[in-house]
Formats: C-alpha cells, sequence, structure tokens
C-alpha cells in the first residue's frame, strides 16, 4: 500500500488509528519519535501540552517494520517535496493526508463524510468504548481543556441521545 511519492499508506493509518493524534502533529512525527519506541512523546501543536501515548505491541511492531531502513530523521509520512531554499525534504501536509485518506475510503467502497480527523475519533471512541466510557482518561488523552468538549467531539450530543431514547425498550 504505497503510493507513488513512497508515503505509506498503510502507515498513515497505523499512526493515525494506533495513536490519536491530530494530523497536524501527525505530519511532523520523525522516524526517531516512533522507531523503536514504545510511547510517542510530542508537545501538541494545537495546545501546546505535552502528549504522551503508549504504542500497543502490534502498533510498535508495525511501525518498526515498516520504517525499517528509514533514516531517523527523516519524517515519518515524508513527502516527495523539498523545501526550496534548503533542500530538506517536508512532511506531507494535511492536504495530502485528506486526499489518501479519501482514496482509502473510496477504494473500501465507503461514501460518507471521511477526513484527516476520523482516524483520531476512531481512535478516541474504540478509547471511550474499552475503559466503560471514561470521559475523565479520554479528555487526557486527548488534551481536551474540558468533559463537555470531549463529549461533543464523541458525537454524543442531543441528538444521539434522543436516538438512544427513541431505540430502548419501552417499559410500559
Amino acid at each position: 500500500a504505497m503510493n507513488r511519492g513512497g508515503v505509506s499508506w498503510y502507515l498513515l493509518l497505523v499512526l493515525g488509528f494506533g495513536t490519536g493524534l491530530r494530523i497536524g502533529d501527525l505530519c511532523k512525527l520523525r522516524v526517531r519519535d516512533v522507531r523503536g519506541r514504545e510511547r510517542v512523546r510530542i508537545i501538541a501543536e494545537k495546545t501546546d501540552k505535552q502528549t504522551d501515548i503508549p504504542l500497543q505491541a502490534v502498533t510498535r511492531k508495525t511501525i518498526d517494520l515498516l520504517l525499517k531502513n528509514r533514516d531517523e530523521n527523516d519524517y515519518a509520512l515524508q513527502s516527495r517535496q523539498r523545501n526550496e531554499k534548503t533542500g530538506e525534504p517536508k512532511p506531507i501536509s494535511r492536504q495530502r493526508c485528506y486526499a489518501i485518506m479519501k482514496q482509502i475510503a473510496a477504494r473500501a467502497g465507503y461514501d460518507g463524510h471521511i477526513g484527516c480527523h476520523t482516524m483520531r475519533k476512531t481512535f478516541a471512541w474504540h478509547l471511550y468504548q474499552s475503559t466503560g466510557g471514561n470521559l475523565a482518561l479520554l479528555q487526557k488523552v486527548l488534551s481536551h481543556s474540558s468533559q463537555e468538549a470531549t463529549i461533543h467531539y464523541l458525537g454524543l450530543d442531543q441528538k444521539a441521545i434522543d436516538a438512544a431514547i427513541m431505540e430502548m425498550p419501552t417499559f410500559v
């Protein structure tokens, strides 16, 4: 699952679904930040907060395999484009990530809404489910400023509440 430019689409998915990082932070990851690591530690670009995410064993193994022969200073998700002034490699852009996500969805026959944030939201939803709905933990992992933000993020809004109530068995 490589495209012509060499960005591994699979690596994008593994990093996105495996860390729950925002796309801006994913794009900035260097090989040294993730290969051979048990955790991903970064300062999140949006919040300026330290983010520290453990990597599951299968995620680590896959990352190590996909980045096996790459230089540690490379971007994990490196663009074919280079900085005009320095000639240095550049990370792929958010726009490119979005295009890749759309192509992956199209190939999978999915025609609903999808974007770069889909990976983070999926990570969040699975963590929410597997912790029995631990909002405090999820808020911390996602670096949200409030539980309200996390609730909104998960889509636990009035529409979801209404749907759940309308689908629940009646008692009378």
